[in-house]
């Protein structure tokens, strides 16, 4: 059975993405780029996943629009995360995000207890693997 994903939101700006690239000198892969705009700010009903670290919750998917002031976005989160090989695109609800790995492709979870070390746990051999390993 699919997941089902509540409370999505469509990203205000149709630059989002571009923004996004430019001000972190990053490129975002297309899979999550339509992956975000599939389901942005969206809650899963599964909303468990498995790390190397151990269980987690998954809380909701970040926004990418510049300028949001009422959540905390993936401009937040990478000025947190500070990695450019990351990029976040979720969170869960203890403050921490899960991004994908713009160097393997994979999806790992970041700690932000373990931040001053940067070692992340991978959840996900990549973004579609960890999306359909969501679970109760």
């Amino acid at each position: 059975m699919d997941n089902v994903w509540n409370y999505k939101q469509p990203l205000i700006d149709s630059a989002s993405f571009e923004k996004f690239e430019q001000q972190y000198n990053v490129r975002i892969p297309e899979e999550l780029k339509t992956f975000v705009v599939e389901h942005n700010e969206a809650s899963p009903e599964k909303d468990a996943f498995d790390s190397e670290s151990g269980e987690h919750l998954f809380s909701d998917v970040l926004r990418f629009d510049s300028g949001e002031t009422r959540k905390v976005t993936a401009y937040d989160a990478m000025e947190e995360i500070q990695n450019k090989e990351l990029i976040p695109f979720a969170k869960d609800p203890f403050g921490n995000y899960i991004c994908l790995s713009l160097k393997d492709g994979t999806v790992r979870f970041w700690d932000h207890e373990d931040h001053e070390t940067g070692t992340t746990a991978m959840a996900g051999r990549n973004l579609q693997d960890f999306i359909e390993s969501l679970h109760e």
